[in-house]
């Protein structure tokens, strides 16, 4: 087993094994193992946030798993996270777990922050941020794997060096820029129908970018990868059996409070994940008034939560108001809202 580098990225690995993630689009991969089952892991905090078991299959890396990659026919072991589909971050413990041994690394904090634009020059620029999980800059340098595909045609690429990763100007370390020079020269270009220069500049100015490092060969022990520019969780195509974690309001009974059901009180209930604590809110602002909150803790039951108002706590309520939730994650400093907020009326 290898030793924890200074940046404290990789906690273990065997000789000759890779972890490679890609935390926007909650995807592992693992790569470098014999004909064996292995177990992937996702930890927030020290809690089991997400898990996939399945044998080896065979890939272009060699023998591995790619759990979340989206399977090409229907989805067997190892193909999708189990249940759900963890929203894996920057800071989360990816562990794999075979016949004696269990490889590790932390997350780091690699993804676009902007979108592209272009120069007065003509080089087109996205901007990313690049941290260790410990919070250390990424030397440019290290960042070898800024690409692009064109969405429109596979076969128009920028790869190696027709990127160029520098820090941007007047930025503080990590906070980096991948340039495409004008005018541009793809590493690949369609054969058969060929980007000018006008389509590549458009191409550029659109999604297709992905940037972070270790997608190169052989592979090192961890890639780290963010492949488009946004944060996009969820299950890949063909593992929709494993809906995305979520904290949200999914009901509230009854959905409007009356005179004739009021006494009954008001139950809300939903969806959180790797949650220490629910707090539900109702909160009524008609304009014109002052706003009133009316707040209580959900009890926790795995992965939902529920609540019950008492008709008396509904007093304040006099018109239209939104039921939202705070979810406090485990370990977390504070808490977060959860989507999906539901409205509702209490009519006197």
């Amino acid at each position: 087993m290898s030793t924890v580098p200074a940046e404290g990225t990789v906690v273990d690995m065997a000789a000759g094994h890779n972890i490679t993630v890609f935390h926007n689009i909650d995807f592992v991969a693992t790569f470098g193992h014999a004909a064996e089952t292995l177990t992937v892991e996702v930890r927030r905090n020290g809690v089991l946030i997400g898990s996939s078991t399945g044998p080896t299959v065979d890939t272009p890396e060699g023998l591995g798993l790619e759990v979340n990659h989206g399977p090409e026919g229907p989805a067997v072991d190892g193909d999708c996270w189990v249940g759900h589909t963890p929203d894996i971050r920057p800071g989360d413990r990816i562990s794999v777990s075979g016949a004696g041994f269990t490889d590790a690394v932390i997350v780091d904090n690699i993804g676009f922050t902007g979108r592209p634009k272009e120069l007065r020059n003509g080089d087109i620029v996205v901007p990313f941020n690049a941290y260790r999980a410990n919070g250390r800059a990424i030397r440019p340098a290290a960042i070898d794997s800024a690409e692009f595909r064109a969405a429109t045609n596979n076969s128009v690429r920028f790869e190696g060096n027709r990127v160029k990763v520098e820090r941007r100007p007047g930025a503080k370390p990590g906070q980096l820029w991948q340039r495409y020079p004008s005018p541009f020269r793809p590493s690949r270009n369609d054969d058969q129908n060929p980007f000018n220069q006008r389509e590549l500049r458009r191409a550029l100015l659109r999604d297709g970018h992905a940037t972070g490092f270790g997608h190169v060969a052989p592979l090192p022990q961890e890639s780290m990868l963010y492949d488009g520019l946004g944060d996009t969780p969820g299950p890949a195509i063909g593992c929709t059996n494993s809906p995305s974690a979520k904290w949200q309001v999914s009901n509230v009974a009854p959905d409007a409070i009356t005179p004739a059901n009021r006494a009954r009180g008001f139950t809300v209930s939903g969806r959180t994940f790797d949650a220490q604590r629910v707090m539900v809110r109702l909160v009524d602002s008609d304009r014109g008034e002052p706003k009133r909150i009316v707040e209580k803790r959900a009890t926790l039951n795995g992965n939902g939560w529920t609540v019950s108002f008492r008709a008396r706590q509904l007093r304040a309520l006099d018109g239209r108001f939104r039921v939202g939730s705070l979810h406090t994650l485990t370990g977390a400093p504070r808490a977060i809202g959860g989507p999906g907020l539901v409205a509702t009326r209490n009519l006197r």
